[in-house]
């Protein structure tokens, strides 16, 4: 996940994460990477600042969200299990 989803509804204008459940690199994950120093915030911090409810694992491990039909990776080794979930997700809507 990027920072992409710190926007806002064009509609509503509200968090387009406030109330959903998501993941994304941690904080700690970030500081492990030497990258929260570089970075213009940390994105946890935006997400939970935001409404999300963020939901992590222990540090560069898989761990996917799917929040209806938002699916979220925790860091990069969620590559292959987030590819999983959007096909789970697509299948099940061209049935």
């Amino acid at each position: 996940m990027d920072a992409t989803l710190c926007g806002v509804d064009p509609v509503s204008g509200r968090p387009l994460v406030e109330g959903r459940k998501v993941t994304a690199l941690t904080n700690r994950e970030e500081a492990a990477l030497e990258r929260d120093a570089l970075v213009p915030f940390l994105l946890q911090d935006r997400l939970e600042e935001l409404g999300a409810e963020f939901e992590e694992a222990a540090e560069f491990t898989s761990h996917v969200v799917v929040h209806g039909s938002l699916i979220t990776g925790q860091n990069m080794r969620s590559a292959d299990e987030a590819s999983r979930a959007f096909l789970t997700a697509l299948a099940s809507r061209c049935a």
